[in-house]
């Protein structure tokens, strides 16, 4: 009744990812089921993953996740909706949208070595009260449903003259020239110049 997805945005605002994905998901279903209306009951839940041992924890916690289905139970990576078979070396990434490099990584630099190292780790974290510590914390954040972006704005009080003017300086441009092309419509040089005044 759910889904978890790790993934590294790469600057790409996960709102926008999550809303698109989401949008295209409801929109198969419902043509695939003949229904309509709405499919979630609500917004998705964000975590921000920022360092290594937390990466890792969760990385085991997501893939221990099908143990709770009938049939999964130390089969986990026979779950077809699941990474885990890829990161463990089960099945190959016929889709070819998973990265594992960064979490194998951390066990070994020769790929076989680090998928069995990291099957072991991934099973010996079921039995670690840390599993239960990860799902309080992830039904948590569902709980409050809200999303951080991390992303800052800063103020300035600035004339937008004595900006335009420093610009223009920085262009080595006459401002009256930075002024009429600020003017102009549907040009790719001009909506450059706006954004970086902006």
């Amino acid at each position: 009744n759910h889904a978890h997805i790790f993934i590294d945005p790469c600057g790409y605002d996960i709102s926008l990812f999550m809303r698109c994905l989401s949008n295209a998901y409801v929109a198969y279903f419902n043509k695939k089921y003949k229904r309509h209306g709405h499919l979630y009951q609500g917004r998705f839940a964000s975590s921000i993953v920022d360092n290594d041992t937390y990466s890792l924890t969760l990385s085991a916690y997501i893939h221990n996740n099908p143990k709770d289905l009938p049939g999964y139970v130390y089969k986990e990576e026979e779950y077809q909706y699941s990474s885990y078979g890829i990161y463990t070396g089960y099945r190959e990434d016929t889709e070819e949208i998973i990265d594992t490099e960064f979490i194998l990584s951390n066990f070994s630099s020769d790929k076989e070595t680090a998928q069995k190292k990291y099957k072991a780790f991934t099973e010996s974290m079921k039995e670690k009260g840390i599993m239960k510590e990860m799902d309080d914390s992830i039904l948590g954040a569902y709980s409050e449903n809200e999303y951080i972006s991390g992303k800052s704005y800063i103020v300035r009080e600035r004339e937008p003259k004595v900006v335009i003017n420093k610009i223009s300086k920085l262009l080595d441009e006459e401002l009256s020239e930075l002024e009429l092309s600020l003017r102009r419509k549907h040009s790719r040089r001009t909506s450059k110049i706006r954004a970086f005044i902006a």
